[in-house]
C-alpha cells in the first residue's frame, strides 16, 4: 500500500532531453523549498534506470523527445509506480493532444513558458494522490473489517451449531430418558392395579397421554435443534425429512429431486448451511408466500452444489431492495458468501419465488464428472 506524500520532502523525477529546461524546471520547484530531491533523466535508458532506483512522488516529463515520448513515460511509470502523478511540462502541446493526455491518465500539463503554473499543478497532484491513497486505505480497512466480521460470524455459527448439537444430545439423554422411565412406570402401575378404581385409572390414562405428547414434543425440539438424520445420513436425507415434516405439519405439497452423484460427497461445512438455508426458506414460505406447493432441487455442476427452492406463492417485487427486518434473507446470503458462493432470490408478483444457491465444493468433496 502506498503512503500519502509529504509536501516538504518530495522526490521529483524530470524527464527531458534538454539539460537547460530540466534545470529551469528543477529551480522552479526548489525555490519554494518544496522538494527534497530532484533528478533528471535525459532519455529512455536513463529514465528506466532512475525509475527503479527509488520511490518517486511526482514525474515531470516533456511531451516529445527523440525516440521517446510522454506516453512512454506514463506507460513505464504505471508499470513500476501505479497511481504516481505524471505531469507533462512541454514547450508546445496542442489542445487536442492535451485533452487526450488528460483522458489517458496524465495529472496535468504545463507549458514551459508559463512555469508559474507548475507548483500549483504539483500541489494539486499531491492533493489528488493523497486523497486517492486515503480512500484506498479506508477501503482496505473496510474490507479487512468485513473479513473479520465474516470470520466472527462464521465462528459464531459453528459454535451455535455445536451448542445446538450438545443441547439436543442432553435433552435426548436426560429428558428423553426420564420421560421413557415415567412412561414405563405408568404402564407398570396400571398393570399392577388389583382394585378397580375408575378415577385413578383415568388419571393414569391421562398421565400416559400427557407423557406421549411430552415425548413427541421432545423429539420435535431435538429435531429442530439438530436433526440426527443430518449427521447420520447426510444433507439429502435431512432435506427430504425436513420437506416431509413441513408438508405434513402445514399441508403444503413439497417435492424433492436431487442428483444421485451427491450422495456421500457433501461434508458438514456445506451440508449444515444448506440445511439451515432450506429451513429458513420454509419459514419464509410459511409466513409470507401463501403457497400450496414447493419444489426443491439439489444438483452438481462443474464441482458446484446448486440448491433451488421454488414456491408457487404470491411472490413480491424483487427489483426493490429487501425491506428492513428481513434478517433471515440477510443471514442466508451471509452463510453463502462465507462459503464463497452466490445467493439469489427471483420473484414476481403472483408468480412465486425462487431461491437459488451455488456453493463450490472443496477439493476433498469434488466429483470427477
Amino acid at each position: 500500500m502506498h503512503e500519502p506524500m509529504n509536501r516538504n520532502s518530495l522526490q521529483i523525477l524530470i524527464v527531458d532531453d534538454s539539460e537547460d529546461d530540466a534545470f529551469l524546471i528543477c529551480s522552479e520547484v526548489q525555490n519554494i523549498d518544496l522538494i527534497e530531491k530532484c533528478e533528471h533523466a535525459i532519455d529512455k535508458l536513463s529514465f528506466e534506470r532512475l525509475l527503479t532506483q527509488q520511490k518517486w512522488d511526482v514525474i515531470l516529463t516533456d511531451h516529445n523527445m527523440p525516440g521517446f515520448s510522454s506516453w512512454d513515460v506514463l506507460r513505464l511509470s504505471n508499470q513500476s509506480l501505479p497511481d504516481i502523478p505524471v505531469i507533462i511540462v512541454s514547450g508546445t502541446i496542442g489542445e487536442e493532444s492535451a485533452v487526450e493526455s488528460m483522458k489517458a491518465g496524465f495529472q496535468d500539463y504545463v507549458l514551459k513558458d508559463n512555469l508559474s503554473r507548475l507548483v500549483p499543478s504539483i500541489n494539486n497532484a499531491i492533493q489528488n494522490y493523497n486523497s486517492l491513497i486515503e480512500k484506498q486505505q479506508i477501503e482496505d480497512k473496510l474490507h479487512k473489517s468485513r473479513e473479520q466480521y465474516r470470520e466472527l460470524v462464521g465462528h459464531m455459527e459453528t459454535v451455535r451449531e455445536q451448542e445446538r448439537l450438545r443441547i439436543a444430545q442432553d435433552i435426548h439423554d436426560d429428558l428423553g430418558g426420564t420421560l421413557a422411565a415415567l412412561k414405563f412406570d405408568t404402564s407398570l402401575m396400571r398393570s399392577k392395579l388389583t382394585v378397580k378404581d375408575d378415577d385413578f385409572d383415568k388419571r393414569l390414562e391421562r398421565m400416559s397421554y400427557d407423557l406421549d405428547n411430552a415425548v413427541k414434543s421432545v423429539r420435535r425440539i431435538i429435531s429442530d435443534l439438530r436433526p440426527s438424520v443430518l449427521d447420520d445420513l447426510g444433507l439429502i436425507a435431512a432435506i427430504e425429512w425436513l420437506s416431509d415434516t413441513f408438508s405434513k405439519r402445514h399441508n403444503i405439497h413439497t417435492f424433492v429431486s436431487y442428483d444421485e452423484k451427491l450422495d456421500g460427497i457433501i461434508e458438514n461445512n456445506i451440508a449444515v448451511p444448506l440445511f439451515r438455508i432450506t429451513q429458513e426458506t420454509f419459514n419464509n414460505i410459511l409466513k409470507h408466500a401463501k403457497a400450496s406447493e414447493v419444489r426443491i432441487n439439489i444438483a452438481i455442476d462443474n464441482n458446484h452444489i446448486l440448491l433451488s427452492i421454488k414456491d408457487n406463492g404470491i411472490g413480491f417485487n424483487d427489483k426493490k431492495d429487501i425491506p428492513s427486518g428481513h434478517y433471515g434473507i440477510l443471514g442466508m446470503r451471509d452463510r453463502v458468501e462465507r462459503l464463497h458462493g452466490s445467493f439469489k432470490i427471483s420473484s414476481q408478483k403472483n408468480s412465486g419465488t425462487d431461491v437459488s444457491v451455488t456453493i463450490p465444493l472443496t477439493h476433498n468433496q469434488q466429483y470427477e464428472q
